[in-house]
């Protein structure tokens, strides 16, 4: 039967009404790094990105040779493919017959959507975490139908019924056994265990320390490019590769101004970490505002600075969404740091936030496209159905490396 019969003619605009104030409990409430980087809108089939990294040479005490050595300031020219995600939400044509009147028919729809709209900009969350390839944890150990996550909060990146795919490394090697997948049983997010529906050894190339993927995010080839946004991870990585292609630029040529600056605080105390971090971004005249890390991380120093009676806590505001935050002052002055989830516990973030944004492809500059919002329902032609295609398509830029950076907590 025709969706126009079936469903009440008040039901789209009723759906219009309650996503047009829904986007900041949807898409940012517990996902801070989407709430708190600024946004902007972009266009291009491929996005066009400059760094302005120096001010050009000519500088000397002596003029002839100030002027024989004057160049223009030091531009990189970068190509950046956007990303694109979707979540589809279906409701079958016969719960539609069987609700009673207007308001049940709003609540079918309103459930299956605030369940995909949560999901995608969950995964947007991760994804702008990451380096643009789509993994989602790494093998510890195995035991038949088990594995053992490297870090047991990744466990939050699976769910019953999820596909995945496994590598040797996030971004090089092709995936194991021709693309096979595993599909997910259970999850015990306290062990980091992931139960899988057949034994690990059914896909026999699969080993100890590799890494996952979900299923169709990361291009089986040797030399893989990114499918998903580029995120912090790889705006900001631990280190690069001399002759590296990130966005059509060598990073090696001059590390901290393209890659920000990276520090190791392995075996110090949070509070060392995080001072010793910011006097080296001190060192470059550069004053972050916000730092990310994962929500133990935080823990630990929040130990450190009430054992030192010095613990400030303030609220960072979004659009109606308040991220708990220390406010913490340090050789660069006061900054904001505040507990990701979707953060890796190995690593925290400082930055800058007036130097990145997130950016949308969509019209609008609408993070997420929900077709509910604008009463669009799609009545499928293969099945008994109606659906919506939620999308995101969305690229995260950094305008200036050097006042961001990493450290290496483990």
């Amino acid at each position: 039967m025709a969706l126009s019969e079936i469903l009440d003619a008040n039901v789209a605009p009723a759906l219009q009404i309650h996503y047009s104030n829904m986007e900041s409990a949807l898409f940012f409430e517990n996902r801070p790094l989407t709430g708190l980087l600024p946004k902007g809108k972009g266009g291009g089939s491929k996005y066009l990105h400059t760094l302005k990294v120096d001010n050009g040479q000519g500088v000397s005490s002596d003029f002839p040779t100030a002027q024989s050595d004057t160049a223009l300031a030091t531009r990189y020219a970068m190509t950046m493919d956007w990303a694109e995600k979707y979540a589809v939400g279906r409701v079958k044509n016969t719960a539609i017959e069987l609700a009673q009147g207007v308001d049940s028919q709003v609540n079918l729809f309103v459930s299956e959507q605030d369940s995909k709209l949560k999901a995608l900009s969950e995964s947007i969350e991760r994804v702008l975490h990451r380096s643009g390839y789509g993994d989602i944890g790494a093998i510890k150990s195995i035991s038949t139908d088990t594995i053992t996550l490297t870090y047991r909060s990744d466990a939050r990146n699976f769910t019953p019924g999820k596909k995945v795919q496994f590598a040797a490394a996030v971004n090089s090697g092709a995936l194991r056994n021709t693309a096979g997948t595993l599909t997910v049983k259970a999850v015990d997010r306290d062990a980091g265990t992931i139960q899988f529906t057949a034994n690990v050894s059914t896909l026999n190339q699969v080993q100890v320390n590799d890494v996952i993927f979900e299923n169709g995010t990361r291009q089986d080839s040797a030399t893989p490019s990114p499918t998903e946004a580029i995120g912090l991870e790889g705006w900001f990585p631990f280190s690069v590769t001399a002759g590296e292609n990130f966005g059509g630029i060598d990073r090696s040529v001059d590390r901290v101004l393209l890659a920000g600056t990276y520090t190791d605080g392995r075996g110090l105390s949070a509070l060392e970490a995080v001072n010793n971090h910011l006097a080296r971004v001190g060192e470059y005249g550069k004053t972050p505002d916000l730092m990310l890390c994962h929500p133990d991380f935080w823990n630990r120093l929040n130990k450190d600075l009430q054992a030192k009676g010095t613990i400030d806590l303030e609220g960072k505001d979004v659009k109606g969404i308040t991220f708990k935050a220390i406010e913490f002052n340090g050789v660069t002055g006061p900054i904001a740091i505040v507990a990701d989830p979707f953060c890796k516990p190995d690593r925290f973030y400082t930055l800058t936030t007036d130097t990145m944004e997130v950016l949308s492809g969509l019209p609008g500059g609408k993070l997420i496209a929900n077709p509910l919002a604008s009463g669009k329902l799609l009545d499928m032609a293969t099945q008994d159905a109606v659906e919506f295609r939620n999308k995101a398509l969305c690229l995260v830029v950094c305008h200036d490396p050097s006042a961001n950076g990493v450290c290496q907590t483990a």
